[in-house]
């Protein structure tokens, strides 16, 4: 039983502030991009970044409509980014300190950014909300000592632990997160499917693969746009939020990718409105293109080859 109508998120994962292609964002961070998503679908939410700082601080940070840089001073990464044929250069640029796990809303989205929340974590969390997203990309990073980030494949040990003792979770990961390998992709559909548990795959420029028991569905993206950073956070968030709303985790993916797109588009365009993108998420279903399979893998064909 909801304590009230609106949608309650607990995100566990650190702010940033990035510098993309050597121009500053002076927000970022999956709990800005979650605010973000459902203040532009027009959603009655409210979006928890529990770390011990300042309120005022912490809902300017969340606000989407403040441009302000804001760093909450021990719990804000600093990263420089570069982009490029559908790939990404990272480089941490600082150490944070470990992230509190403080329960306040019903749903989770776990999507740390470089082991700000460790896997020993993860049950904890998962346990006290209704349902959670976790995003692997955290979980896939090594930091170099020259602060590049590379990725690695022990996520499948961490995915199998976890998904042994619950079954409110959902995973979420990108091809990027596991460098196109599909021999890594294969072994988490296995574990996913053995364990009854929903994945969904983001692919960029080629969609979205959902899997879920043994149905397949491939999304097609609406748009690629060239402010894509954060555009994972908002599908993840929206996917919950979905759900929420009574829809399948299918309907709910289709209808993200549409307001995803949405966002996208109006960030391009410095547009952020209250529910601008309410109607791409209310009619998605019938405005994305959308393949249904009947096996949990027939869809991979749609995996891409890594980009060079």
């Amino acid at each position: 039983m909801r304590r009230n109508d609106f949608f309650l998120l607990d995100v566990y994962s650190a702010p940033t502030i990035d510098i993309i292609n050597d121009h500053l964002r002076v927000k970022g961070g999956p709990a800005y991009y979650a605010s973000l998503a459902l203040y532009m679908v027009g959603a009655k939410y409210k979006v928890y970044l529990s770390i011990p700082a300042n309120t005022e601080l912490v809902s300017k940070y969340l606000d989407p409509l403040s441009m302000d840089p804001i760093h909450i001073d021990g719990y804000t990464f600093l990263f420089d980014i570069i982009t490029r044929n559908d790939r990404r250069e990272l480089r941490l640029l600082n150490t944070i300190k470990k992230y509190p796990l403080i329960t306040l809303g019903e749903y989770a989205l776990i999507s740390p950014l470089q082991l700000e929340i460790s896997s020993y974590d993860l049950l904890k969390i998962i346990t006290s909300h209704v349902l959670s997203v976790i995003d692997l990309q955290g979980f896939t990073r090594i930091r170099l000592s020259d602060g590049k980030i590379i990725n690695n494949a022990v996520l499948v040990p961490i995915v199998a632990n976890i998904l042994r003792a619950t079954n409110n979770v959902i995973i979420k990961l990108s091809t990027e997160d596991i460098d196109y390998d599909s021999l890594i992709i294969d072994t988490i559909i296995n574990i996913a499917h053995k364990y009854s548990v929903p994945l969904i795959l983001t692919m960029g420029k080629h969609g979205s693969i959902i899997i879920k028991d043994r149905e397949c569905t491939h999304i097609a993206p609406l748009i690629v746009s060239n402010k894509s950073i954060g555009a994972g956070d908002m599908l993840s968030t929206l996917v919950l939020y979905g759900i929420h709303k009574r829809l399948t985790i299918q309907e709910a993916a289709i209808r993200a990718v549409a307001a995803t797109a949405c966002i996208l588009l109006s960030l391009e365009e410095n547009k952020v409105l209250y529910s601008r993108c309410k109607k791409a998420f209310t009619e998605g279903y019938s405005r994305v293109k959308k393949k249904y399979f009947l096996c949990n893998k027939c869809c991979l064909n749609y995996f891409p080859v890594p980009p060079r």
